[in-house]
């Protein structure tokens, strides 16, 4: 995350994540810290779809300014995840907000559903591999040079 960072203003923000756009985990907070410039963040793997940045104080003004953001993911550590979680259901444990494979993937479908019928973008664009349902297995997705 780049916060505008051209004067000695900082920023205060959090960041919550969710799979199906209506249950929110709160992923990163910093609305007690003067942040500044480049924010590398982390948090623990799960399955993400929305990411949303809340701005709470900007020293300057009143306007949140992210000027670059990204969200790398890593699917080799997204599949160990994944396996964790089937390892965990088998035990009966379910962290509070999370989510299983197979409950991903059927809000992932409507999601594609909705999408596709307003012909906005197509499935393979979301993301670069797909999970398939009663499995932990992740399958990349060929995609086609344009360039």
């Amino acid at each position: 995350l780049l916060l505008w960072d051209c004067d000695n203003r900082s920023y205060s923000y959090y960041i919550e994540t969710s799979y199906d756009n209506v249950t929110w985990s709160k992923v990163v907070d910093k609305r007690n810290i003067a942040c500044r410039s480049w924010q590398i963040l982390t948090f623990s793997p799960r399955i993400v779809v929305f990411i949303r940045i809340c701005g709470t104080n900007n020293t300057a003004n009143e306007v949140f300014h992210c000027v670059h953001f990204e969200c790398p993911c890593k699917p080799d550590i997204l599949k160990l995840y994944m396996n964790e979680q089937q390892l965990n259901l088998a035990n009966n444990f379910k962290e509070e907000n999370s989510i299983t494979c197979e409950e991903f993937y059927k809000n992932y479908e409507i999601l594609i559903d909705t999408i596709n019928k307003n012909s906005i973008i197509e499935t393979h664009t979301i993301l670069p591999f797909k999970i398939k349902s009663n499995s932990t297995e992740i399958v990349h997705i060929e995609q086609e040079d344009n360039e």
